[in-house]
């Protein structure tokens, strides 16, 4: 809910910077929704596995089980970010009508925003990842409090200041959002060391 509601406001803010630019920022997030579904799916698995690995308090099984979810997940955005990187124009016309007066402009937008969401896979997907792991501990009530301070106290006000402020544009808004989730992935896998540092 609380990441689902940063998007959102992502995009009430987009619209204040313009049509163009919202339209970039639509087609930038469907494609980062997709590459996300896949970490999604992972840590809901990586979730069972370590719950299962607790309940046979079996701290090198558990250790194990977050090791490989991680190098799995770390696999898929580095393939992501090879596609953002290397097709940006190729991904942002599928989206579009080549016939269209402003579709130039909003690839040309888009390509930028791209850029800035292969950087976002690795924090999006690492933070999906750790706080997966942390349900699967028994641990939900204080990652959901650092969830919503990385993303609402810390990310959306970046990427105001950065798009308003510094007139960094669509791609302040975007800064925002990564370091949102930066920070947001750094909490949590702080949170998930020091849970895996007190398993007996």
């Amino acid at each position: 809910m609380a990441e689902a509601g940063l998007f959102s406001a992502s995009s009430i803010m987009m619209g204040w910077v313009g049509q163009l630019e919202l339209a970039a920022h639509g087609i930038a997030l469907q494609l980062a929704s997709i590459t996300f579904m896949l970490h999604l799916g992972l840590s809901d698995a990586a979730t069972i596995r370590v719950s299962s690995a607790l309940g046979k308090k079996n701290k090198h099984e558990i250790i194990n089980e977050c090791l490989a979810a991680l190098i799995i997940s770390l696999g898929l955005s580095s393939l992501a970010i090879l596609i953002f990187l290397g097709f940006p124009k190729l991904l942002i016309s599928a989206f579009l009508n080549s016939e269209e007066v402003n579709a130039n402009l909003i690839v040309e937008i888009g390509i930028s925003l791209l850029a800035l969401a292969a950087l976002f896979q690795l924090v999006d997907g690492g933070q999906a990842l750790a706080i997966h792991l942390l349900r699967g501990l028994h641990d939900t009530t204080m990652p959901m409090y650092l969830a919503v301070i990385s993303y609402w106290i810390i990310g959306l006000p970046s990427g105001y200041i950065f798009c308003f402020y510094y007139n960094f544009g669509a791609q302040g808004i975007w800064s925002g959002l990564v370091i949102g989730l930066g920070f947001a992935c750094l909490f949590l896998f702080l949170r998930l060391i020091k849970n895996l540092q007190n398993l007996t």
